[in-house]
C-alpha cells in the first residue's frame, strides 16, 4: 500500500523532474481530448479571428498551414503590412494566400519585394494592390507575355496587369479586336505600354471610333503609339487632328509623306 501510495505520489510530483512523467500520463488518458497541439492550434486560432479578424472559417483553413504559440511574429507582421499603407481586407486576403507570412521575418521577407517594386515606380497603393493579390501567379503570367523581371516595364505590366480582372483585360481586348486590331497587336502594344490597358473599354472605343470613323485613318497606328489612349480626346486629339487634317488638306507632297505626319501625330 506504501509503494503504491509513494509511487502516485512521484507520478503528479510538480518538481521537474517528475513532471514529465505527469505529462506523459495525461497525454496517454483515454477519456481526455487534448492532443499534443490542441492548445497551440487554439491559439492560432483565436488569432486568426480575434486579432486579424478572419471568420470562423477562414481561421480554420489557414491555421491548419500554420501554428504558433505567441503573437510576437504574426503581430510583427500584420504591423508591417499596416505600416505600408494595407488595409485590414488587403491583409486578410494576403494571409489567407499565404498564411506561412505570419512566421516571417517581414524586414529579411517582405520588405526586400516592396523595395524592388518601389525602385520600378510602383507607389505604395500600387505595391499593396498587387501584393495582395496573388503575386506569384501574375509574375508568371508577365513572363509568359514576353517581359523580363530585370527591365523596368516588367514591374509596370506587373502592375497594371494586376489591377484590372481577367473579364475586364478580355472586355478590352475586344473592343480594339472590334475594330479590325489583332491581339499580338495588341499585346505588341501592352508592351510598349503596359498602362494603356488601364484606360476603360469606353475610351479604347472613343479613341478607335475617333481615328477610324471620323478621321479615317489607318487603325494599327494608335497602337503602334499606345500613349493616345491616355490623351484626352477634347484637350490634345481633337484639336492635335485638326492641325494635321489641315496640313493634309493643303499637302502637295507624296503618299509617303502624309504616312509620315500620321506617325508624327502619334509619336509627338
Amino acid at each position: 500500500m506504501f509503494q503504491h501510495h509513494r509511487l502516485r505520489s512521484l507520478l503528479y510530483s510538480q518538481t521537474p523532474k517528475f513532471h514529465l512523467l505527469r505529462t506523459i500520463h495525461l497525454s496517454f488518458n483515454p477519456f481526455s481530448t487534448a492532443t499534443p497541439d490542441s492548445s497551440q492550434q487554439s491559439f492560432t486560432l483565436s488569432y486568426l479571428t480575434n486579432t486579424l479578424g478572419l471568420s470562423p472559417q477562414d481561421a480554420l483553413k489557414a491555421s491548419k498551414r500554420i501554428n504558433f504559440t505567441t503573437p510576437l511574429k504574426p503581430n510583427s507582421v500584420i504591423t508591417f503590412f499596416k505600416t505600408h499603407g494595407f488595409s485590414n481586407p488587403q491583409i486578410q486576403s494576403i494571409i489567407l494566400k499565404s498564411p506561412k507570412l505570419l512566421s516571417s521575418n517581414p524586414t529579411n521577407t517582405i520588405l526586400p519585394k516592396f523595395q524592388f517594386l518601389a525602385s520600378k515606380g510602383a507607389s505604395p497603393s500600387d505595391i499593396a494592390a498587387t501584393v495582395s493579390s496573388d503575386l506569384r501567379k501574375a509574375v508568371e503570367e508577365i513572363k509568359e507575355l514576353g517581359f523580363h523581371p530585370s527591365k523596368y516595364n516588367f514591374c509596370v505590366a506587373l502592375l497594371a496587369k494586376r489591377a484590372i480582372s481577367k473579364s475586364q483585360w478580355n472586355a478590352k481586348v475586344d473592343a480594339l479586336k472590334s475594330w479590325g486590331c489583332s491581339e499580338d497587336v495588341i499585346l505588341s502594344a501592352f508592351k510598349k505600354q503596359p498602362n494603356f490597358m488601364l484606360r476603360s473599354p469606353d475610351k479604347l472605343n472613343a479613341v478607335m471610333r475617333f481615328w477610324v470613323q471620323e478621321l479615317g485613318w489607318d487603325p494599327s497606328l494608335p497602337l503602334a503609339a499606345p500613349d493616345l489612349f491616355g490623351f484626352s480626346l477634347e484637350k490634345r486629339l481633337i484639336p492635335r487632328a485638326s492641325v494635321v487634317s489641315y496640313i493634309k488638306g493643303r499637302m502637295l507632297a507624296s503618299s509617303g509623306a502624309w504616312i509620315s505626319c500620321q506617325n508624327t501625330f502619334c509619336c509627338n
